[in-house]
């Protein structure tokens, strides 16, 4: 869900507020926005599939976030965004051999996924010169589909057989909500602590799961349908499991900043339609840093860059063959302001690279390289919407 200059830092960021950078780890955080801000964000990933015999690599570039968040008054900020909950992108060929029909393959594929829909809202309950305390939540909304093929084909030893596909389309559409607490306190002029945490309730969703299976005859390109074997609509419910989100940040003068979080969400709560497909508890640790030599620089262009790393170690969710697969990230990236004497505008570069699983018993790892792209836009610096005029 964070945007690439948190990205950048781990994907640390729970206790972090901004006068002008969108917070979507935390809507707690939009309390404190003074400037109307725009965020948008796109990825490009770079992937090593590797067994232990074979390697594939892989390119795709998505989109990954978009949101509006804006002030209103001193006390309060709203929010507004869109973005990808869910994606899947696969497609695996497996070489079969059957002792009456010889060689065939089998593919799997898969494409599509969930988006959320969020509008958030933060209010500071206490605020003062030394300390500020914020609460905020978010409406959700999640719709989107997903399909997964599987199929048998390339009979080359048995021509005259057919193949035959199964087709599982699962469309979803349902309402959900998430909240969060902020906290910070000015120890010295230079110095300030700040403490978050976010958490989502598991909820039910509605889905309906479509499944086709018929068999074919390959003809060119195309597939010459013999017949239907199976065709159901199951209509019901997703169980999504509840998250827990904590981090601190610690705040040394407007130069360095120093985020770390923690992050688990039981997937082994997760049910499709009455079916727990068995994952596993999903946890996370995530740190970063930000340093910005001299935000207030004008003239002198590489003092006012903020440069940034982070680390992060993930238990994933899923157990194969009794294992937990792990995953790292290794991050670093650069805030370009733009615009600086008008607006508090910035280009947001980064990329993280890292691994997850392995390629010991039969299991298979993954090296990726992702970078990110993101812009972060206040067109009305000078002018704050929703803030009552000083004069009449």
């Amino acid at each position: 869900r964070a945007f690439a200059n948190q990205r950048s830092m781990g994907g640390a960021g729970t206790a972090f507020a901004s006068e002008s950078m969108i917070n979507t780890l935390n809507p707690a955080a939009h309390a404190n926005l003074e400037f109307v801000t725009f965020n948008v964000d796109y990825n490009l990933d770079l992937r090593t599939i590797e067994s232990a015999s074979v390697s594939q690599k892989t390119t795709k570039t998505y989109f990954n976030n978009l949101a509006v968040a804006f002030p209103v008054g001193s006390r309060a900020g709203f929010s507004m965004g869109l973005r990808q909950y869910t994606k899947i992108g696969y497609n695996i060929k497996a070489n079969q051999t059957d002792p009456i029909l010889g060689d065939y393959q089998f593919v799997y594929d898969g494409q599509g996924g969930i988006n959320e829909f969020a509008l958030g809202a933060g209010f500071k309950i206490l605020t003062d010169s030394i300390k500020t305390l914020s609460f905020g939540a978010n409406f959700l909304y999640y719709f989107g589909s997903a399909s997964t093929n599987r199929r048998s084909t390339s009979f080359v030893d048995s021509p005259d057989a057919l193949s035959t596909n199964q087709v599982n389309r699962s469309i979803v559409r349902d309402i959900a909500y998430d909240f969060g607490l902020y906290y910070d306190h000015k120890i010295s002029n230079d110095f300030k602590v700040s403490v978050g945490i976010s958490y989502a309730p598991s909820i039910n969703i509605k889905a309906t799961v479509n499944t086709l299976a018929y068999n074919y005859r390959p003809v060119g390109g195309d597939e010459a349908v013999k017949d239907t074997i199976v065709f159901s609509e199951t209509k019901g419910k997703i169980k999504m499991p509840s998250s827990f989100n904590v981090g601190v940040g610690l705040y040394l003068g407007k130069s360095w900043t120093l985020l770390a979080d923690y992050k688990i969400q039981d997937w082994s709560e997760l049910t499709v339609l009455g079916t727990n497909p068995g994952l596993n508890t999903r946890s996370e640790f995530s740190v970063g840093i930000q340093n910005t030599p001299n935000p207030d620089a004008v003239a002198k262009f590489v003092q006012s860059l903020s440069y940034r790393v982070g680390y992060r170690f993930t238990n994933t969710r899923l157990l194969v063959n009794s294992q937990n697969v792990t995953e790292y990230g290794i991050s670093a990236g650069l805030g370009i302001p733009i615009l600086k004497t008008k607006t508090k505008s910035s280009v947001n570069l980064g990329m993280e690279f890292g691994n997850r699983g392995s390629k010991e018993n039969n299991l298979i790892k993954e090296n990726f390289t992702t970078f990110y792209l993101g812009i972060s836009f206040n067109p009305f610096t000078k002018q704050k919407w929703f803030k009552p005029s000083k004069y009449y």
